[in-house]
């Protein structure tokens, strides 16, 4: 077991959501709850946040020298990554390397609709609308428009500790 922050997870390599794990799940009373965890922890100072476990199963990928298969915590790392991706775009200064970075490639899903759900929200897609095709990419969208809403109303310096507090302060347990 290794603790890492966001930012030591994304290094690691590349995920895949297998089609056995149920799909995005998480409604707005889990992206509240994300979402006050993650100001709460943007004010503490020096202090860190357990956000809690990934288990992983490594793969074998002619293409990716990390890969890995989320055996627990998709839910988690999926609401992390779209949440990283919109405070990205608006805190482009604040750390160079997420400036430019692509998501899409670092998480996919082997359920129905999820991965062109997930593509459209890290190119922001026009239509989200049309990415609907299940209730768990529904759930994915929403998450996407939850975090834009709340974001929207959010003053960019809070914005730029909540960035710090997601990449640098928040720790997953990493079972491999």
């Amino acid at each position: 077991m290794e603790l890492l922050t966001l930012d030591g997870v994304i290094e690691k390599g590349v995920f895949e959501i297998p089609s056995y794990q149920r799909g995005y799940a998480w409604q707005e009373r889990q992206l509240k709850d994300f979402w006050n965890d993650l100001e709460h922890v943007s004010k503490l100072g020096d202090k860190f946040h357990y956000m809690h476990s990934l288990t992983l199963r490594e793969l074998e990928n002619e293409f990716e020298s990390s890969a890995f298969e989320i055996i627990d915590g998709q839910q988690r790392l999926a609401t992390s990554l779209i949440l990283l991706g919109i405070l990205a775009k608006i805190t482009q200064n604040k750390d160079p390397k997420y400036s430019l970075i692509n998501l899409e490639p670092i998480l996919s899903y082997k359920y129905y609709g999820l991965s062109e759900a997930f593509r459209a929200i890290t190119e922001e897609e026009k239509d989200l609308e049309a990415f609907k095709t299940s209730f768990y990419a529904k759930n994915l969208i929403d998450a996407y428009a939850f975090f834009k809403e709340k974001i929207s109303d959010t003053p960019v310096g809070t914005l730029e500790k909540m960035f710090d507090a997601l990449t640098k302060k928040c720790f997953l347990a990493w079972w491999n």
